[in-house]
């Protein structure tokens, strides 16, 4: 189980129109996503991670995904989106907005790291 947030023994899920809370429970309790990713390689159980940390092993066929027509999370104050900071007085910089515009073209939506995961 991963503590890195208040709330962690209750996975949320949305399938469609439908909401499901599950409330788990582990013998392997950690803040590190490392250490469960590794657990789960291990054969350990299941673990709720963001694509970008296990896209890779889902790839490779070393981890299974599952609940692939669900969203995790929603209507939550949990945010794991990724944004780019600036200062206000940068706004306008034709730097700011060259690699914004380079994020959004990497990162693009979904994301590269889920276009071929799932």
């Amino acid at each position: 189980m991963f503590t890195y947030f208040m709330g962690y023994d209750i996975w949320r899920f949305k399938r469609d129109t439908e909401f499901c809370e599950v409330k788990v429970s582990g013998s392997l309790i950690s803040s590190n996503s490392e250490v469960l990713r590794q657990a789960c390689l291990d054969g350990t159980g299941l673990i709720l991670m963001p694509t970008w940390l296990i896209g890779e092993d889902i790839r490779k066929g070393k981890l299974q995904a599952v609940l692939t027509d669900c969203q995790v999370y929603p209507q939550t104050s949990i945010d794991m989106g990724i944004y780019a900071l600036y200062l206000p007085n940068r706004r306008n910089s034709l730097r700011v907005k060259a690699f914004i515009d380079f994020l959004i073209k990497r990162f693009g939506n979904p994301p590269y790291w889920e276009e071929t995961t799932l």
